[in-house]
């Protein structure tokens, strides 16, 4: 059974419109991780996608092909919530009204679900949104996905790259960078070699981690060495990772979260750090001193596919060709920072608003478009089984075996005082503990390696830091923190004069006797108190 805090970290790597889908799932099973509702939407605010804005004059669809009419009906499976409701106004209602074709919605598209119901043959809808790699990676283990039938698409004006056998691309977005407008005087950085260049941009980065679902920033290293993006593909490993090496110094966060580097840009605690564009897009509505560099940055997106033995599939085929017509596609745009698949969509969308798409004309030909095939092959397996691919050692943290332990694992909570100074396995700590805070003292895990004690390592630890709501209470004895976590352990007990003691040293024990032993036991539950 998955844990809090993996569950936790696997939502905070999904795309805003998937991570607000898994939050909503989250906080209705709340229950099972022992939360309240209350809390578990307040442990996942962050994931949260805004409500759309008021809509503007969508532009109308004037032309419809007699190929798409039809009947009967057609059932779709998206991610529910603001984005959904985009989806719905920008393309399911239109559909419906134009072709005769009822759209029944459904939440919640899972690969694995598809596999179960394609296998049972119980098969309960007939298309649903995905990421390209998950049709590959299904596709690998059987017949799971029905052909699109691109004689009904507007091939003329879909580029070949957002074609695939089994699924079309409909939702792109771009993985890019941002920085401080305010950071850098009479010059701005244009291009991924001014994000390693710390000399004439000075400042701390932040980049992906390569850990919880995320794979690191390679395409964005190897480019950052004079690569040129059309020659990016296929990544070599070793000298992605070198370049990483290189600017890991001046990395202060290795981000496993997507709200994480908009956040910092938006806290002024990073200078420039690599995020989705929907994420920048939103701090810049707040008035953020933030601007996007597009220039070699990434061109992702999400795909509909139409699972086998699909009740409906003709309907799913119809439904999937209008979506990526022309005015649909500009329509989705109108209301969320993304992009489009059709070339003609971009006449159809202002020109202030242009600017804010990965895939306007102009923007378009600087970034790389993700090769999903290679990150799905052998070489995307080779870089997940690095022990180096989980992020680098950080000035207040530290990483470990591809996994970043400590503050980093803790920053699934972007708006809470996480522990980043201590030191030790993720899963000491725990989320739940909401009282916990930061020591200003520094970091109190202790470990155990080669026979030597030395401050950092990967053992058990000697303390941790536990809020009462007004300060930082310090222990200086204890147990591994996942243990101190039971409550009982944590409950305040008297000491000598009335005090309370939150020491929960294993030798500890409560009663009249608390207080009488030798050694530094003793002298602590004699009268430090204030230490604990």
């Amino acid at each position: 059974m998955t844990d809090l805090k993996t569950e936790l970290a696997r939502m905070a790597a999904e795309p805003p419109h998937v991570a607000d889908h898994s939050r909503r799932r989250f906080i209705g099973s709340a229950a099972r991780w022992g939360l309240t509702a209350a809390a578990a939407a307040a442990m996942t605010r962050h994931l949260a996608m805004p409500a759309l804005a008021a809509a503007p004059e969508l532009p109308a669809i004037k032309d419809f092909p007699a190929a798409l009419k039809g009947s009967g009906v057609v059932r779709v499976c998206s991610y529910g919530g603001a984005f959904q409701a985009a989806q719905r106004e920008a393309y399911f209602k239109p559909f419906e009204e134009l072709s005769g074709i009822k759209v029944v919605e459904s939440q919640g598209p899972d690969i694995s679900k598809v596999k179960a119901m394609v296998d049972t043959g119980n098969v309960e809808y007939d298309v649903g949104e995905f990421d390209r790699s998950s049709i590959i990676n299904l596709e690998r283990k059987g017949d799971y996905w029905e052909p699109i039938d691109y004689s009904l698409f507007d091939t003329d004006n879909i580029e070949p790259a957002f074609r695939y056998k089994f699924s079309v691309d409909m939702l792109p977005y771009g993985q890019i960078f941002g920085y401080r407008t305010d950071a850098f005087k009479g010059d701005a950085p244009t291009g991924v070699a001014d994000l390693w260049d710390t000399k004439r941009f000075p400042g701390s980065r932040s980049l992906q981690a390569g850990s919880g679902g995320l794979a690191p920033d390679l395409e964005v290293a190897i480019m950052a060495t004079g690569v040129p993006k059309e020659k990016v593909y296929p990544i070599d490993i070793d000298t992605a990772f070198g370049s990483l090496a290189k600017i890991k110094p001046d990395v202060d966060k290795w981000w496993t979260a997507g709200a994480i580097p908009a956040q910092l840009l938006n806290d002024n605690e990073v200078v420039m750090a690599t995020a989705w564009n929907g994420r920048i897009y939103a701090i810049q509505q707040t008035g953020a001193k933030v601007a996007p560099v597009w220039k070699d940055g990434l061109l992702r997106t999400d795909v509909w596919a139409i699972p086998k033995g699909a009740a409906n599939t003709a309907n799913a085929q119809k439904f999937s060709a209008f979506i990526t017509m022309a005015v649909p596609q500009a329509r989705i745009s109108y209301l969320i920072p993304y992009g489009f698949v059709n070339s003609k969509s971009a006449a159809l969308i202002p020109a202030d608003r242009l600017p804010q798409l990965p895939t306007a004309p102009d923007t378009l030909k600087d970034l790389l478009i993700y090769n999903t095939q290679w990150w799905a092959g052998q070489s995307g397996a080779e870089v997940r089984s690095r022990p180096d691919r989980g992020g680098f050692r950080r000035r207040n943290g530290t990483a470990h075996g591809g996994v970043l332990r400590g503050g980093a694992a803790a920053r699934i909570r972007p708006d809470r005082a996480a522990p980043d100074r201590l030191r030790g396995s993720p899963r000491r700590y725990d989320p739940r503990r909401e009282k916990r805070a930061p020591c200003p003292d520094g970091p109190h895990f202790r470990g155990r390696v080669g026979g030597a004690w030395r401050p950092g390592a990967v053992a058990r630890p000697r303390g941790y830091c536990v809020g009462d709501g007004d300060r930082p209470l310090r222990l200086r004895h204890g147990r591994p923190a996942w243990r101190q976590s039971q409550p009982a352990r944590l409950r305040p007990r008297p000491g000598p004069g009335g005090a309370e003691c939150r020491c929960t040293h294993p030798r500890r024990q409560p009663g009249p006797a608390h207080g009488a032993g030798s050694g530094r036991l003793a002298r602590h539950h004699a009268g430090r108190h204030r230490d604990c």
